[in-house]
């Protein structure tokens, strides 16, 4: 399982990530700070998500959480960690 916490402008966002199962969980002011399931795609550009879901299934966890890191970097997001 891998989390990941993002903070943006005005919201922090947690990713709770199972690859080996294709599971998503998000929690965020859109869900209430709530974490909930959702869709495995979402985690793709809308459009693309079958060939990067290919593509980033080849990839290493810590590869994959650096395409993430540089996905929600794309959007705003910057990486934290709780504790530190």
């Amino acid at each position: 399982m891998i989390e990941l916490n993002y903070r943006g402008d005005k919201e922090l966002v947690r990713l709770r990530i199972d690859r080996q199962n294709k599971k998503l969980w998000i929690a965020s002011s859109k869900t209430g700070y709530n974490t909930v399931e959702t869709n495995w795609k979402r985690l793709f550009d809308k459009g693309k998500e079958r060939i990067q879901d290919r593509i980033t299934s080849k990839l290493d966890d810590q590869r994959f959480i650096l395409v993430l890191h540089m996905s929600m970097a794309k959007l705003g997001y910057t990486p934290i960690k709780y504790g530190s």
